[in-house]
């Protein structure tokens, strides 16, 4: 197997291929499915595990085509995969996280995150070698769906929201249904919370934000109720949270947020409607009192 060139200048020719024999007792020994890759040639190299998850013979040092890894992808993933290897291949990424799916030798379909990384160019600058290792994430991608089923049930949105020491917050976790609520997609707040906050109602922002501020002081449940304004609209939520500090410093809150529009129309409705009674009663009874003085 050719040596790759040296991409360390601080390291000599004997430390990079010593690297490299490390990197193969690795891929050998290694029971996680891993490969590596020599693109000029187009030739890939895999351990046993990747070998045996593909239903593929296998030998130490026999090269299988590179072809052979995006045929295992199903055809659904196979574009975007590509996307990303290119990008790697030109030098314009070092490291990346490509995630499709793929059906075994024993018939189950697996989720796979290949953990890809460059590991020497040529003189252009171009990838010369990568690596790449498997990390089955069937089970957790699994899990995430059933949340997610169970969550499409549950009114509202059930979200996880931290706030870190420097004051961003965000929410690492959210059910579809903060769509409904705040009028933005999960993966949008899933690092920076800031268009959730953007859309509470100005008059209820700072109020909301102090209330947050007291629960992580006392680490006592959260709850508030708060306006939402979407476009012309204007929503009542009430949101209630357990707050849990971490060893880093993190705040987190797990809860719920609920729309209560109707519940508030109902309320203000009644309030009114109480407010008019109580009215109507004093006018009665400031007639009664004239009429009686009137009488004598």
């Amino acid at each position: 197997m050719p040596l790759p060139k040296n991409p360390y200048p601080d390291l000599t020719d004997a430390q990079v291929r010593e690297q490299l024999q490390w990197l193969e007792t690795i891929m050998t020994r290694s029971k996680v499915a891993t490969w590596k890759l020599h693109r000029p040639s187009m030739k890939m190299f895999i351990n046993s595990a990747l070998a045996e998850l593909l239903g593929q013979s296998w030998q130490r040092e026999q090269s299988y085509p590179f072809e052979l890894l995006l045929e295992a992808m199903h055809a659904e993933c196979r574009h975007s995969a590509v996307a990303v290897m290119q990008q790697l291949w030109v030098g314009d990424l070092e490291h990346a996280d490509v995630i499709f799916r793929v059906t075994a030798a024993n018939g189950q379909v697996r989720t796979i995150r290949d953990t890809v990384s460059v590991i020497s160019h040529e003189l252009q600058g171009q990838a010369e070698w990568l690596t790449g290792v498997w990390i089955d994430i069937t089970d957790t991608v699994m899990a995430h769906h059933r949340l997610e089923r169970i969550a499409s049930t549950v009114p509202g949105v059930i979200y996880q929201f931290s706030m870190y020491p420097d004051g961003r917050m965000c929410f690492p976790y959210a059910s579809a249904g903060i769509k409904a609520i705040y009028g933005v997609d999960a993966d949008v707040v899933s690092t920076d919370g800031s268009a959730v906050f953007d859309a509470i109602h100005p008059a209820d922002r700072e109020r909301v934000r102090s209330s947050i501020q007291q629960s992580a002081e006392s680490l006592q449940p959260w709850f508030c109720e708060y306006r939402i304004v979407r476009g012309k609209q204007t929503r009542w939520v009430a949101g209630n949270a357990m707050p849990e500090l971490d060893a880093e410093g993190l705040y987190h809150w797990f809860g719920q947020i609920v729309d209560t529009t109707l519940d508030k129309q109902r309320e203000l409705e009644l309030e009114e409607s109480r407010i008019t009674l109580k009215r109507a009663q004093e006018i009665a009874e400031l007639g009664y009192w004239k009429a009686n003085f009137a009488t004598g």
